[in-house]
């Protein structure tokens, strides 16, 4: 049976993980996340990725993707409200949609 979390160390994680998904617009420097949470950097990118699954900092992370795949819905859905004489656009819209959606 594995060791239980520390939750000490889980909350500094989660901290830095707070700031990157409340700071999503601007660029994330994991220096200054690790120094934050009480870690170097190294130590910081492997506990979070143990704790996250994704490396902390990451251009491509959870977030991310989630705004990504709203922002495609949104753009489909207008284009479908206006594409009734143009079947070209309301195709790209239902396509990406199923995309998303799958």
């Amino acid at each position: 049976m594995g060791r239980p979390p520390d939750t000490t160390r889980l909350a500094s994680l989660r901290s830095a993980r707070d700031l990157i998904d409340r700071d999503f617009a601007t660029a994330v420097d994991v220096t200054a996340l690790a120094a934050q949470a009480g870690y170097s950097r190294y130590h910081f990118i492997r506990a979070f990725r143990a704790a996250y699954g994704a490396a902390g900092g990451h251009p491509a992370s959870d977030s991310t993707w989630a705004r990504a795949r709203g922002w495609a819905l949104a753009l489909s859905l207008v284009f479908l409200a206006h594409s009734a004489d143009n079947p070209l656009l309301a195709g790209v819209g239902r396509r990406t949609i199923d995309a998303v959606l799958a």
